[in-house]
């Protein structure tokens, strides 16, 4: 659970040797959580990232802003000697001991752990991303690891990409589509949306459309916002055979279509997807998939004969499309 403030920190000043041979091994890891439990303790926005001295590894839940068209879940990539050892010693640069506790934070916002180990030492910090001062003293840390972090997010290696369309007009409405692109080289695991399971905090956010017609410019006046209706995902029959899991390689896309929408007038509309799911992915054999936060990347590379189940939110561009 999160908390408003929280901060520990054990800190050996006795640096590895030189001359020890695993002088240069060290794990870090950061953790930012935001916007409440959604699911399975699952936080709304929450990003994980886990360094080593042989490369970094991500793993992001939802954008924040909602960006569109930014795939979620696994990403990650090696790092050479050098840029290994710019980031341990950028982190052991910080006067720790000297740091004064983070004060008060807001509850409203994201919550970071950081924890770093190598040799001798051992630093653990939690703070609030309302601390200020704090994060002024640990600034040149802080653009380090952002840094690294927007570069990781270049690199996919088990996500899961959204985009929206139109499959078909008729008489009995506009049928809407979903497309679920895999991103990376690995293996990712999904449930597919017409399976949705329900979850205790807040049934309605299961993957969607959101539709509406685009609003009239008119020079010198404010626009008006879109007037967004939401569109349900058509549901897998009762007496459907479709597996609840989908196993997604490189190449694969799964599309799903809406249930009908009816236009209450002919013009230009524009449509979202939204893919939505904060559940655990729960499977008879637990070990045969990865956990939610491998172990670091060089475990999630030795683990391509597992998918990696994804969990969060991503969201598409607006397609727009015309109703005769």
């Amino acid at each position: 659970m999160q908390t408003a403030t929280q901060s520990t920190a054990v800190d050996d000043p006795n640096s590895p040797n030189a001359s020890d041979e695993n002088a240069n091994e060290f794990q870090l890891e950061l953790l930012v959580e935001g916007g409440g439990i959604v699911a399975d303790d699952l936080a709304e926005y929450f990003t994980c990232l886990r360094a080593d001295s042989k490369g970094a590894l991500m793993i992001l839940g939802r954008h924040n802003g909602d960006l569109v068209d930014r795939p979620v879940g696994c990403f990650g990539g090696a790092l050479d000697q050098e840029a290994a050892m710019a980031l341990a010693n950028e982190v052991e640069s910080v006067d720790w001991p000297g740091l004064a506790p983070p004060e008060r934070g807001d509850i409203t916002m994201s919550m970071l752990k950081l924890s770093y180990a190598r040799g001798n030492r051992i630093i653990r910090r939690d703070f609030n991303a309302r601390n200020v001062a704090f994060l002024v003293a640990i600034k040149p840390l802080m653009d380090h690891l952002t840094k690294l972090m927007r570069q990781l997010a270049m690199q996919p290696t088990r996500a899961v990409q959204v985009a929206a369309g139109v499959a078909g007009m008729g008489a009995d409405g506009i049928t809407l589509q979903m497309s679920l692109a895999h991103r990376g080289d690995g293996p990712a695991m999904i449930r597919d949306p017409r399976h949705a399971v329900k979850i205790a905090v807040e049934d309605a956010k299961m993957s969607h459309f959101m539709v509406a017609p685009v609003p009239e410019e008119t020079p010198g006046t404010m626009q008006m916002p879109p007037m967004w209706q939401r569109v349900e995902i058509a549901p897998a029959p009762d007496d459907s055979e479709l597996p609840e899991h989908l196993t997604m390689d490189k190449g694969t896309v799964l599309d799903v279509t809406s249930v009908p929408f009816m236009p209450t007038e002919a013009g230009e509309y524009m449509v979202q997807a939204i893919w939505w799911d904060y559940a655990a992915i729960k499977v008879p054999e637990p070990d045969s998939i990865l956990p939610l936060v491998p172990e670091s990347y060089t475990a999630e590379r030795a683990s391509m004969d597992k998918p990696y189940p994804v969990r969060g939110a991503a969201f598409s561009s607006y397609k727009r499309f015309v109703v005769p």
